[in-house]
């Protein structure tokens, strides 16, 4: 679900080619998905925003935030959401690279 989130950018080439509203995406579209999925109606979409909140917090040195002090499905979470972003990362490079210098 977090791989889908971090890539929801590319499912779709924007609403007016999956849908007749300029604006909206059709509800059927991978992008719509992914959004529902990260929602803050769901309950994965509240645990990632307490993820997203965390990892922020963490980044900027807010705080003193031990690992004793993080919830274990936060946890959990934090690392898969570092993981994702790492593959990110080796995917754009790997593209990057095949595109060749100056490209």
């Amino acid at each position: 679900m977090i791989w889908a989130l971090l890539h929801k950018d590319s499912f779709c080439d924007g609403p007016r080619l999956c849908n007749d509203d300029p604006y909206e995406h059709a509800p059927d579209c991978p992008y719509t998905v992914a959004s529902e999925i990260g929602s803050a109606n769901s309950a994965f979409g509240v645990l990632l925003d307490r993820v997203l909140s965390l990892d922020f917090a963490l980044e900027k040195g807010i705080g003193g935030i031990t690992i004793d002090t993080i919830p274990a499905d936060e946890y959990m979470t934090l690392r898969l959401l570092q993981a994702e972003r790492n593959r990110v990362d080796r995917e754009q490079l790997e593209k990057a690279k095949q595109r060749g210098p100056g490209k």
